[in-house]
């Protein structure tokens, strides 16, 4: 297989390979070992941590979205300043499992507005880990991989602690107010924690001017609590809400009046003292969400519309470690059932009767599940690793509105709808010498479609001014993948290359099914529908680079690119450009300077179909800086940031709409550490 490389960007990616074998070569007598990985995951800055920023977490109050998008094979779709939607190389949507402490949640917008990733603050966060293809697989079936988010929870293996933060911090551009707490008592028998998070933000300007839908206010809380029940045996009850309104979505004709999402979970862990190999994690969760689209704040509406949606979720899990000598395994067995249902309640201008219909009737979805990861160490500088994961589902809609308007069309959408799910993976990593890591991965995968792909009624989408009716007889797809991953980590420098090439047969494309005067939105191009076609194929591949000058100055890059295309030769939709993302990290004196650099190379490989413009490259420059002053058990912090120094007009390639992004930003930011 060959990765072409548009001829616009290969000077760029020239140089940065130039760079990172320069600087290999310089470093290259250093070299110290590596443990191999293929799990992305970083870890959020604890409470107690002094340092106010680092390379993926911009401040102590970044949003966790602008955390994922420094991960390295995560890009973001855009709608508005709020509501990031995480795609995991140019997979998104149900081709990749997004989920919170291993739990399923789906969300209520039909149009997105609502990825799981925005009910976790990162006052709540402990870390987010990202895996790519079928080894993302064992929290449930994708073909993208898995992002998935990790609760903080108490300690219990220390003695009595206790620790409060609290976090202010303010934005000129779009006048937001930020504010975070947490509080945390620990000990050996129990632990508690309580968490929450303010943020109101009014609309953001471009640097040409401002943009109206932009602004939103929501809340945030989680509480947690851990009791040790004797030396085996522990249980932790844990609740997430978030409460958000007038969340504005410049690039969609509607914005969102009220969302709200309550998350609990009861969890029991199992650590064995006569076998200190075995463990088990078993979780029983619920979660609801509520989503509420609106269009009062909106000038020039032709008939105003009520969209509410509503996902309910129960599930369980139970996760088993086993280890003996040179081989590991653990074991996962899941299942979950999921309501979904989105309204439409349409007011004419000039009165009569409202008109009601179902854009997602009325429906479930159950699973049940298992997946395993085996590790056999051959000797230990080598080992293989095998996962496999097995998934029965169950889709249908209920009788009533929702289901009798798919019978005028001649469905009948109650009947069950059964897809029993696959994926395996075989991983073989082997330590060479000087540090150097070589990882292969051979993978297959499927996934369910949608409720939107096989149920959506009419569902707008701006991108291309076409509605959507969804198709209850399209097949699951399917992806053959292939990955390498070369590392190698020195005393001062750790570097990596990861390509990568997927083959999607079956992949669901769209097609136009009837004229613009058969569309129900106003305007609208005219309606289509969701097919398999033959198959759809990717390559890319990411790096990363990190280099220690001395003690004080440090350096860190991601390079990211992907090309992906139909069996004809169309390029797909959602195919971010290639891009870099670096900083420069200094300590001087107690205080803390960060210097940021972004790069995304120009979009001309679109896909018209879909509605893409080519996007233009830019160049995108931060500063940042800190200083910790403490005193005993009191910590006091202060930063201070420019972003966008030079004010550039830009918009990245997965912005839906092309809405320009904020211009020039200073933020300031005051916290406080009692441990």
């Amino acid at each position: 297989m060959y990765l072409i490389i548009p001829l616009p960007i290969k000077k760029h990616i020239v140089f940065c390979v130039v760079a990172i074998l320069a600087t290999i070569n310089f470093a290259w007598a250093q070299s110290d070992s590596l443990s191999p990985k293929l799990l992305n995951e970083v870890t959020i800055q604890g409470a107690g941590n002094n340092k106010q920023f680092n390379f993926y977490q911009s401040s102590k109050l970044a949003s966790t979205e602008e955390i994922l998008s420094r991960m390295e094979g995560v890009n973001l779709i855009r709608r508005g300043a709020y509501g990031m939607e995480p795609t995991l190389r140019n997979y998104s949507a149900n081709q990749i499992n997004l989920s919170i402490d291993g739990m399923r949640i789906y969300g209520a917008c039909t149009d997105k507005m609502d990825p799981v990733s925005i009910y976790v603050e990162p006052i709540n966060l402990q870390g987010i880990s990202a895996a790519h293809g079928a080894q993302g697989n064992f929290n449930g079936s994708s073909i993208g991989g898995n992002i998935n988010l990790k609760f903080k929870a108490p300690s219990t293996l220390c003695h009595t602690q206790y620790l409060t933060q609290f976090i202010q911090s303010y934005s000129t551009n779009n006048q937001a107010l930020s504010t975070s707490f947490a509080f945390e008592k620990s000990g050996k028998q129990n632990g508690f924690r309580l968490s929450g998070a303010y943020r109101k933000a009014n609309d953001y300007a471009s640097p040409d001017s401002s943009i109206k839908h932009s602004g939103f206010e929501k809340l945030n809380f989680a509480a947690s609590y851990q009791q040790v029940i004797d030396s085996a045996n522990q249980i932790r009850i844990n609740y997430l809400g978030d409460w958000g309104r007038n969340m504005g979505y410049p690039a969609l004709p509607m914005d969102v009046g009220k969302a709200t999402a309550n998350i609990f979970s009861i969890t029991h862990l199992f650590q064995s003292k006569a076998h200190p190999t075995f463990s088990t994690e078993t979780k029983l969760y619920y979660n609801s969400i509520y989503h509420q689209m609106d269009d009062t704040h909106r000038e020039n509406v032709k008939m105003h519309m009520d969209m509410p949606g509503y996902s309910h979720t129960t599930g369980f899990y139970n996760e088993s470690s086993f280890g003996f000598k040179h081989h590991k395994l653990l074991t996962r067995i899941d299942g979950h059932q999921n309501y979904l249902k989105s309204e439409m309640t349409m007011y004419p201008p000039l009165g009569g009767p409202t008109m009601y219909l179902q854009t997602l009737p009325e429906s479930y979805i159950n699973n049940l599940g298992f997946a395993f990861q085996y590790q056999m160490d051959i000797r230990a500088n080598y080992y293989m690793k095998w996962n496999g994961r097995v998934d029965y589902f169950n889709q249908y809609v209920l009788n009533g509105i929702g289901a009798d308007l798919w019978g005028g069309m001649g469905f009948d959408v109650t009947k069950n709808k059964v897809n029993a799910l696959k994926s395996l993976s075989w991983m073989h990593c082997f330590q060479a010498k000087k540090g150097i890591s070589h990882t292969l991965v051979l993978g297959y995968a499927e996934r369910l479609p949608s409720s939107n792909e096989r149920f959506g009624y009419y569902l707008y989408n701006p991108m291309d001014n076409y509605d959507y009716l969804g198709n209850p007889d399209i097949k699951t797809e399917k992806s053959y993948q292939v990955e390498y991953v070369l590392r190698q980590e020195f005393k001062k420098l750790q570097w990596s290359f990861q390509p990568f090439a997927h083959r999607t047969p079956d992949y669901i494309y769209t097609y136009i099914i009837l004229p613009k005067e058969y569309s129900m939105t106003y305007g609208a191009n005219g309606v289509k529908t969701y097919k398999n076609i033959s198959y759809a194929q990717q390559f890319g591949a990411e790096a990363t680079l990190s280099y220690r000058f001395t003690d004080a100055v440090q350096y860190r890059a991601n390079f990211k690119y992907i090309y992906a295309e139909t069996q004809s030769g169309q390029a797909l939709p959602w195919v971010a450009p290639f891009k870099v993302q670096q900083a420069l990290r200094y300590l001087l004196a107690g205080y803390q300077f960060q210097f940021e650099h972004s790069y995304s190379a120009a979009q001309n490989r679109i896909n018209k179909d879909f509605g893409e413009r080519a996007t233009p490259a830019f160049n995108l420059y931060n500063l940042r800086a800190s200083k910790s002053f403490i005193h005993k058990k009191h910590t006091f912090q202060g930063a201070i940031a420019v972003e966008n120094i030079f004010n550039k007009t830009y918009h990245e390639h997965l912005d839906v709409g092309y809405i320009p992004r904020m211009g020039r930003n200073f933020s300031f930011t005051l916290g406080y550490i009692l441990h």
